[in-house]
């Protein structure tokens, strides 16, 4: 068999900016003058990825990996895509970005799932809504986006992780979030021996981040591959981004999540603590001073966890790859 590597990888963007450019109302004149002309009157986007009229033939393998967008409509061109050319599909890592029950799933979402080769969801409201499916409860596959491992013994540089209220809709946080944010990191700042520095994971972010902490490092890239060299540099994370306490999990670096939704749960796969934006400050600087305390034998768990957690993907992935 092939090494799993060995592949040539092709992206189905999900982003709306790039899949809201070809709305229903384009989707629909599209289908109706390519039944009559046979090309479509709108093109649909530039970037390098699949589009709706892609042909698939070629096509070993779809994978829907750590996302809480594969079902509804953002996703609907692809799962035609896999139904037109009969493709094999795994979902690793699929979670609940909102409340929902089997019965507002559609047809070709069934169907897609019941021939699905495996499927692993991050949350338990995924594996409750999925269990027919015979869903296996696993994290995110996050946890394995970084090849490098550390053991942390004790905290010098802790990162934050800002987010706003401002910018895309899919992207920003609630104003209360954004500005407990504020108030808790300034907190710890204060309060704390701790070398700090800001992450942001969104250009929208930059601009209040400079503003807010004016004497402290602050980082972003445009390339999400950049962010593994970002959080290497840290013992302790801290912040409202699911992906980035999942990038440091992946390394042996451990974090607490401060909840902003359902998505938050996530993180349980990295071993992460959860603190609410309801409690007080001093609460959850309490929690996040233990946690920082006990940071040699988390990390150690951590690293742990994240092979026990490898090797089973490892061995679940040789058995589904096509081998043709």
């Amino acid at each position: 068999m092939k090494e799993i590597t060995d592949f040539n990888p092709v992206i189905y963007n999900k982003n709306p900016q790039i899949r809201y450019v070809i709305g229903w109302k384009r989707k629909l004149i599209n289908r109706l003058f390519k039944s009559i002309f046979r090309f479509p009157l709108f093109s649909t986007f530039y970037d390098n990825s699949i589009k709706p009229d892609s042909r698939g033939e070629w096509i070993d393998l779809v994978v829907f990996a750590g996302s809480p967008s594969w079902h509804g409509e953002p996703s609907r061109d692809l799962y035609d895509l896999i139904i037109k050319y009969n493709l094999p599909t795994i979902f690793l890592g699929i979670g609940l970005g909102q409340d929902i029950n089997i019965q507002k799933l559609k047809q070709y979402e069934l169907d897609v799932l019941k021939k699905a080769l495996t499927i692993t969801v991050r949350d338990q409201k995924a594996s409750n809504l999925l269990k027919e499916y015979h869903a296996i409860f696993k994290p995110c596959p996050a946890l394995f986006s970084s090849t490098e491992n550390r053991e942390i013994k004790q905290v010098n540089k802790i990162a934050l992780i800002f987010a706003t209220h401002e910018g895309p809709i899919d992207n920003r946080v609630s104003e209360k979030v954004s500005t407990y944010l504020k108030h808790l990191y300034l907190d710890l700042i204060k309060n704390s021996q701790f070398e700090f520095e800001i992450i942001c994971h969104y250009i929208d972010e930059m601009a209040e981040a400079k503003e807010q902490f004016k004497d402290h490092e602050i980082h972003y890239s445009f390339d999400s591959k950049d962010y593994l060299s970002i959080y290497k540099k840290y013992d302790f994370v801290i912040g409202s981004r699911v992906h980035g306490l999942g990038i440091a999990a992946s390394m042996g670096i451990p974090g607490v999540m401060i909840s902003h939704d359902v998505r938050s749960d996530t993180v349980k796969g990295f071993l992460s603590s959860i603190i609410s934006t309801n409690d007080s400050i001093e609460h959850n600087r309490s929690i996040i001073q233990n946690k920082i305390e006990n940071v040699h034998q988390q990390s150690i768990k951590l690293l742990e966890h994240k092979k026990i957690h490898q090797d089973f993907f490892n061995k679940t992935l040789t058995k589904v790859i096509p081998t043709s």
